[in-house]
């Protein structure tokens, strides 16, 4: 008795009815049948003592010993009487605390029934399917709308639906609970209460959330404004500046002074902010906080970010176009010695090799300029001439500079009509001999002309005279020989033409190879940036891979490569490159991952941002069958892509998307050894899976089509002795590992059975594994 019933109650406490009906009935059955046998055998020790022991020294201490048990067993008996009224007590006790667990059970039912609803419904109140959506063009009104119908409606219906049943008719009765010592009970309490503060946190956060809709609205109605507002300022300046251009008057150096003021001030200073660089930074960043508020329309004005970029670098490139002409006059002017074929050729190789457009020639770029015109100097005295013409210690030179020093170099006689007309004159109408250049160049010339000066095929007139045999030079091929080779450096410096410049190359391939094309195609890249054409080009690269052959690789596809880089040319940074930089390099794609499992995972995340209902997404016959693009490139795409879908699968569950379409990719990926045996895959599967909302559904899908089938084929691989059976199913205790972790978790009282015939399964196939290891 004292065992099993502690003078400290706490110490072994009763926690439910049937533990107090046993402890009732053994009670009872102590005092009707052990209680006659103990008595009766403290009676015939007692007489044995009396009897036995009289007379004897020790009969006082054995009598003494059998009082004080006769003592105690009383005591004990007092005892009974009242642990037997104690666990009537606790046993009425107990059954009615049964009785509140079970309300507690069918009203927890019935919260979760009723707070899965509210889920549904507060996730239906999706703000970017009226951003998105709304024909009526009054977006804020409509967010306002959505905001009082939640406040009015769903949070209202949280609060007397959920919290306060919950605090009512659960939490109340956690004292109850803890005097009966309840503790699964208990846990069961506190994980619910959890579950609640869960859906009160996103009461608020969708609050917030509708908030900062309303917020935004008014804000892309406001900067909408301020960006028709500053892109008027900006093309009305324009229009002033270039009005500046074409009207400037005086000398041509007062001209050009004005004109690089105009261009300092207004296309490169900041100072001001009514210059038109400061103009054109404030038009940016209002597109840019328009572009992050998903604003690509403006009804406010006609012009749009792209239009006016363009007008700036029209009207740069006019600013730029203009200097360049009245540099080349004052030139023409200051430096008439020179002829003006010299001239154009200084300025268009200045212009060439001014590789940054900036209209100053660093140092690498003067010496290259230098090889360009075909000047015998070495690279040294290059270097000594740059610092010369570099006055301002600036390390740039600018045109004037440079024309002056090429007047001192190209003096007349150093083109080729005036070498051709110097070999006539010294020919005197006849041919070019050993002895006239014997006459005229020392002897290291001559030995240089002897080398590099054709000699003429022998005349009618000379076949009989020895002398005059293989002694006349051709100084015309020479001329036009030596004059080739300064135009071939000059030409070995230009821009490389377009790699993929053939029609045929560029079908047989599918895309345009990296290298230099045509400035127009800023203009391609202008339309390709449209948010509605690279919304169509993604439904063209889905489609196309879904319609692509088994074992075939994604990119084999010319329309799939064609489409992947017309969408990596229309971005924002190809286009602000191309325009404002003039730097028009066409890149290569860049690499697999990006070219197409990138794009796919942004058509699911716009899919997700529009959620539609099971009604709308079933008649939607482009996205019955969505997964078909994943499941190419898991098939098809070799091991790098196949890691990219079980990540995008991840997200797929980590995110919440449409349940359809993550069972959709389930079923695609059932041969996938990943979920067998790659240890990290599967560690995240199961977080993924633990956190879903729709982790039971997603539990036995997985469970139902891969690790039941693979837990089988397995056993019965090991079982018979299979070698030819798949190599990924000899090692499945990893997958075992995770399945039983999710089993533990997966504690929906209507599951029991489902649980515990995967369990069952599983641990049959593992059995297996073990004997024949």
């Amino acid at each position: 008795v004292n065992v099993d019933f502690p003078q400290d109650e706490s110490i072994q406490p009763c926690t439910n009815s049937a533990d107090a009906e046993q402890a009732l009935e053994g009670l009872r059955f102590f005092h009707e049948v052990e209680v006659g046998r103990y008595q009766q055998l403290l009676t015939r020790v007692h007489l044995a003592v009396e009897t036995k022991l009289a007379g004897q020294t020790t009969a006082a201490s054995a009598i003494a010993r059998v009082n004080a048990t006769q003592i105690a067993f009383t005591a004990t008996l007092d005892r009974m009487q009242g642990l037997q009224v104690r666990m009537k007590d606790t046993l009425e006790f107990q059954r009615h605390v049964d009785g509140v667990v079970k309300a507690m059970r069918l009203t927890t039912q019935t919260l979760k029934n009723d707070m899965e609803l509210l889920d549904e419904t507060i996730d239906a109140q999706n703000v970017h399917a009226i951003v998105l959506d709304d024909s009526t063009g009054d977006e804020e009104a409509a967010l306002v709308a959505m905001k009082a119908a939640f406040e009015a409606d769903v949070a209202p219906l949280v609060e007397s639906t959920v919290v306060s049943v919950f605090a009512a008719e659960l939490e109340s009765k956690r004292e109850t609970l803890e005097r009966a010592h309840r503790g699964t009970e208990l846990l069961a309490l506190d994980a619910f209460g959890r579950r609640v503060d869960v859906l009160k946190a996103k009461v608020d956060a969708k609050l917030a959330e509708l908030n900062q809709a309303v917020i935004d609205a008014q804000r892309r109605v406001s900067l909408s404004v301020e960006f028709a507002k500053v892109a008027t300022k900006m093309v009305e300046l324009a229009a002033g500046i270039s009005t500046q251009i074409n009207a400037a008057d005086g000398s041509l150096d007062e001209q050009l002074a004005a004109l690089e003021s105009l261009d300092a001030l207004q296309m490169h200073s900041k100072d001001d902010p009514t210059h038109l660089c400061s103009v054109m930074d404030e038009l940016e960043g209002v597109n840019e906080s328009l572009e992050s508020l998903r604003v690509f329309t403006n009804p406010h004005t006609t012009e749009t970010i792209q239009s006016c970029r363009a007008t700036f670098a029209s009207l740069q490139q006019a600013l730029m176009e203009r200097q360049q002409e009245l540099e080349k006059e004052i030139a023409m002017d200051k430096l008439g010695h020179i002829t003006p074929a010299q001239l154009n050729e200084v300025n268009e190789v200045f212009h060439h090799f001014d590789l940054n457009k900036d209209g100053k020639l660093a140092r690498d770029e003067f010496i290259m300029a230098c090889k360009g015109l075909g000047f015998d100097m070495t690279e040294d005295a290059c270097h000594d001439v740059f610092d010369k013409l570099d006055t301002d210690k600036s390390d740039e030179i600018d045109l004037h500079e440079f024309s002056t020093f090429c007047a001192d170099q190209l003096q007349s006689g150093s083109t080729q009509a005036d070498v051709h007309a110097a070999f006539e004159i010294l020919a005197r109408d006849m041919a070019i001999t050993q002895d006239k250049l014997h006459e005229h160049f020392d002897a290291s010339i001559i030995e240089y002309l002897l080398a590099h000066m054709p000699p003429l095929p022998p005349s009618k007139e000379d076949e009989g005279d020895e002398d005059q045999r293989g002694h006349k030079y051709d100084y015309n091929s020479f001329a036009a020989a030596l004059f080739q080779s300064i135009a071939n450096v000059y030409v070995g410096h230009q821009r490389r033409p377009c790699i993929a410049t053939m029609i045929s190359t560029t079908y047989d391939v599918g895309m345009v190879f990296e290298g230099e094309c045509d400035p127009l195609l800023a203009d391609v890249v202008l339309v390709l940036s449209d948010p509605i054409v690279k919304s169509v080009l993604f439904g063209v690269l889905w489609r196309t891979l879904n319609q692509l052959a088994r074992g075939s690789f994604p990119t084999d596809d010319p329309m799939v490569r064609g489409v992947v880089q017309l969408l990596h040319m229309g971005n924002v940074g190809a286009l602000r490159r191309m325009v404002r930089r003039h730097e028009f390099v066409l890149r290569s794609p860049p690499v697999l991952s990006l070219r197409v499992a990138l794009p796919l995972y942004c058509r699911y995340r716009l899919l997700k941002h529009q959620v539609s209902t099971p009604t709308q997404r079933s008649s939607n016959n482009d996205d019955d069958d969505d997964r078909g693009g994943w499941d190419v490139l898991r098939t098809n795409g070799g091991s790098h892509l196949r890691s990219i879908v079980r990540h995008m699968f991840l997200i797929a569950i980590q995110d919440h998307w449409p349940v359809a379409y993550v069972l959709k990719m389930v079923a695609s990926m059932a041969d996938d050894e990943a979920f067998v045996k790659d240890l990290v895959f599967l560690h995240a599967l199961g977080q993924s899976l633990v956190a879903s909302k729709h982790k039971y559904v997603l539990m036995a899908a997985v469970m139902d089509q891969i690790w039941l089938p693979a837990a089988a084929a397995a056993a019965a691989s090991s079982s018979q002795g299979d070698d030819d059976s798949p190599g990924w199913f000899g090692w499945v205790e990893p997958m075992h590992v995770v399945a039983a972790t999710l089993l533990a978790s997966w504690t929906a009282p209507d599951d029991v059975h489902r649980v515990a015939v995967y369990a069952t399964a599983l641990l049959a196939s593992l059995a297996t594994l073990g004997r024949e290891r």
